[in-house]
C-alpha cells in the first residue's frame, strides 16, 4: 500500500496493490430525515425541506442538518441527489430541485403527477461543476390543488448527499 500525505501527516489518498484507492478527506455527505411526514406546506410555492436532519456521514463538515444546506468546500465535480417518497394524492403535481440558495438558480429539478392516489419516489441526481462556498438546498413544490402534500424522509425512502468526484 502507497500513500500520499499532506505535510502535516493527514492522509490524502492511499492505493493498494489492486490500483484501488482511497481517499479519506473527500468531501462527501448523506442526510436522511428522521422517522416521518415533512408537510409541504405552502401551496403553489418552492418550500425548502428543512427536515433532512440525520447525517449519515458528512466529510467535510460541508452539511448542516439545522437547515438542511450544502455548503461546497472546495470547487470541483460533485454527484448530487436528491430523493424523497411523495405520499399520493390524486392528480396531484409534485416536484423536487436542489436549488443554488446563493444565486437563486435551480441547479437540478424535476418531478411527476400523481395519479390515483398512488405514492411515488422522485429522484434527481447529477454531475454538477460547484464552487467552494455556494449554498444548496432541497426543496420540494405542491401542487395548488391540494390541501396538503406530505413527504416521508426516513433512511429507506429519502436522501439528500454529494460527493466530490474531481
Amino acid at each position: 500500500v502507497q500513500t500520499i500525505q499532506h505535510t502535516n501527516g493527514t492522509d490524502a489518498m492511499t492505493i493498494d496493490s489492486s490500483g484501488r484507492i482511497h481517499k479519506p478527506a473527500q468531501p462527501r455527505f448523506r442526510a436522511t430525515g428522521s422517522a416521518g411526514w415533512f408537510d409541504l406546506a405552502t401551496s403553489g410555492q418552492w418550500e425548502t425541506i428543512t427536515a433532512f436532519n440525520v447525517e449519515e456521514f458528512d466529510v467535510g463538515g460541508c452539511f448542516n442538518t439545522s437547515n438542511s444546506q450544502f455548503t461546497v468546500p472546495v470547487s470541483g465535480v460533485y454527484l448530487v441527489i436528491l430523493r424523497a417518497w411523495f405520499e399520493g394524492t390524486a392528480d396531484s403535481a409534485n416536484y423536487l430541485r436542489v436549488l443554488n440558495q446563493t444565486d437563486n438558480v435551480a441547479a437540478l429539478e424535476g418531478g411527476e403527477n400523481g395519479n390515483n392516489n398512488d405514492d411515488h419516489t422522485i429522484q434527481l441526481s447529477g454531475l454538477l461543476n460547484l464552487t467552494s462556498g455556494k449554498v444548496f438546498v432541497p426543496q420540494g413544490y405542491r401542487d395548488p390543488v391540494h390541501a396538503t402534500q406530505d413527504i416521508y424522509l426516513n433512511s429507506a425512502y429519502a436522501e439528500f448527499s454529494a460527493i466530490l468526484l474531481v
